[in-house]
């Protein structure tokens, strides 16, 4: 988020052709870095501006090899080319998931930039050939994918992999456009939220009043039944009453979705939820809904209704639901 990091950063990416890791700091002098492979020492750029540390991993950007003799440049080059359209097309497909690169080695077994995508259930897509450090990475990046944190981590021995938790744009599907889900919508966008309004009101679920929002006026079940909700797909249920709750969440809770929070009161939440497994929704799954819904912040407005929900939203996106609901755990919440 600093501009004279992220210039000095582009700057570099003109020179480099090889895979290194290269830490900026604010130090008076250089800093030595971890990796034993070919690296470029940047001394003090951010002293005088953000006084923080950035450590970034260079990727060599691999070319298309000019003999027909030269085996190893060509693996590389399609293994890159092969990757990078695995990336793209798991982007595109909306799912979340890990991609693990090493960024140090003492191991030349295991090169640095070697990649591989792991799933939330421990798949993985390219391995690292060797049997104990495929396991190790798959744990690490499992647990990484489940607290939503991309980080750095010692995989093994003088071996370091940065897993790097990647997932689509974030969607939010507000059922309901009355007065909360004005200002939660507005702050949803703001923070990066890509926004679907639905209410059965066109006088309320009208463009004029959700700016910048896909705004659908139809009834709840039909347009829920056909509307695609994926893995960053995130629901909130604020409909002026419980039989309308009760047809969203018929319709949204079979579907795989990041987060769904209904709100009410304590009374007429139990009675939706009781309502649903009465009709075939799991006790399992009804207990995964968000309730009451938003952080704990003792929000009565509006607008402060909206922000503890936005709240949750972020905190859900940027570390998972079980860190949203530790937070939850607190005592409070009026929503």
């Amino acid at each position: 988020s600093c501009p004279a990091c992220n210039d000095k950063v582009s700057n570099l990416l003109s020179v480099i052709f090889f895979s290194s890791f290269v830490m900026f700091d604010g130090t008076n002098s250089p800093r030595k870095l971890i990796s034993i492979n070919p690296i470029v020492i940047v001394d003090n750029i951010t002293e005088k501006i953000c006084q923080g540390k950035l450590s970034v991993f260079f990727t060599g950007r691999s070319s298309f090899p000019t003999s027909s003799l030269d085996i190893a440049a060509a693996f590389e080059y399609f293994s890159d080319m092969n990757m990078i359209s695995k990336i793209l097309a798991h982007l595109a497909q909306r799912k979340v998931f890990c991609l693990a690169t090493t960024v140090d080695s003492g191991d030349p077994q295991i090169p640095v930039g070697r990649k591989a995508i792991v799933w939330p259930d421990g798949r993985m897509e390219e391995t690292f050939g060797s049997p104990c450090f495929d396991k190790a990475l798959r744990d690490l990046a499992v647990k990484a994918l489940a607290e939503r944190e991309s980080d750095t981590v010692e995989v093994a021995d003088k071996v370091h992999a940065f897993f790097d938790i990647l997932s689509p744009d974030a969607k939010l599907l507000i059922c309901g456009a009355g007065h909360i889900a004005m200002p939660l919508a507005r702050f949803a966008r703001e923070v990066g939220f890509m926004v679907t309004v639905l209410d059965d009101r066109s006088d309320f679920a009208h463009p004029l009043r959700f700016p910048g929002c896909e705004v659908i006026a139809e009834d709840y079940a039909p347009a829920l039944r056909n509307m695609p909700l994926g893995p960053s797909s995130h629901a909130v249920v604020i409909t002026r009453g419980h039989e309308h709750d009760s047809d969203c969440l018929m319709e949204i809770l079979p579907k795989e979705t990041a987060y769904v929070g209904l709100i009410g009161s304590r009374r007429r939440i139990d009675f939706v939820l009781e309502e649903l497994v009465r009709k075939g929704i799991s006790r399992e799954r009804c207990k995964e809904v968000f309730t009451p819904i938003g952080l704990p912040i003792g929000a009565e407005s509006p607008e402060e209704i909206a922000l503890s929900i936005v709240s949750e939203l972020v905190c859900v996106r940027r570390r998972g639901p079980q860190q949203a609901q530790a937070l939850r755990a607190a005592p409070g919440g009026v929503q």
